[in-house]
């Protein structure tokens, strides 16, 4: 499968895992793939058992809601549970990740990054520059996308 199909694909399930995310004010998905397999899928949401962003609000913090735990980490934390690593995997997000979630995506040998929408958060780009992963992090443009998967 050539780059652009892939990214396509990936790109697309991460939107829709995206649609069972729980805050109301936002919903993200990542999904984590290696060798051509999907080993890890994330959306947005709190913790097993605990209040709903959408039944209890949001948990607001310094203008984000922190009761939610990030796509990205859920997908990690899916791919831990069944005993996968994510070394040398790559990951697509919906959103380019925050602070937090970068530091665990490159704590878990995640090699590569996409996403489709820009987050801004200038402490990611700190943390990318810092750790020298900012090579690594790329954003996808959907417009761009559509019309090179139509060429081939």
């Amino acid at each position: 499968m050539n780059a652009i199909k892939e990214l396509k694909i990936y790109i697309g399930i991460a939107e829709k895992i995206s649609e069972a995310g729980t805050c109301k004010r936002m919903k993200t998905g990542a999904v984590i793939v290696k060798d051509g397999c999907v080993i890890g899928t994330g959306y947005n949401g709190s913790a097993k058992g605990d209040k709903h962003c959408l039944e209890h609000g949001c948990d607001m913090e310094h203008g984000h809601c922190v009761r939610c735990v990030h796509a990205e980490v859920n997908a990690i934390i899916n791919a831990a549970r069944s005993g996968t690593s994510t070394v040398e995997a790559k990951m697509y997000c919906t959103h380019r990740p925050c602070h937090r979630c970068i530091k665990h995506i490159i704590n878990s040998g995640i090699s590569t990054v996409y996403y489709l929408n820009d987050y801004r958060d200038n402490r990611t780009t700190e943390v990318l520059i810092n750790t020298g992963y900012i090579n690594q992090v790329y954003q996808v443009i959907k417009e761009k996308l559509h019309e090179d998967i139509h060429r081939d």
